[in-house]
């Protein structure tokens, strides 16, 4: 599947602006570049999803054993307050 880019450079969206297009359309995954393209990513495929569990579980559990701090997967969105 191929990936959907929008060139939304012009509309300088801020983060609460691209949190909520995340939010309105929960079914899709959106990525924003440095430059302000909107990145629509397809979901993954079986192989990449299985390697993906396979090498989160390995730093969770290693994480887990150190306490050095918190482990996310990549698709989740963190914002600084």
């Amino acid at each position: 599947m191929e990936t959907l880019t929008i060139n939304a450079s012009k509309a300088a969206l801020t983060e609460a602006q691209f949190y909520n297009i995340c939010r309105q359309n929960e079914e899709l995954r959106f990525e924003m570049t440095a430059q302000g393209d909107l990145i629509v990513m397809p979901p993954v495929g079986g192989l990449s999803g299985d390697r993906e569990m396979s090498l989160g579980a390995k730093v969770w559990n290693w994480n887990d054993a150190s306490s050095l701090g918190r482990v996310f997967i990549a698709s989740a969105i963190l914002f600084r307050t």
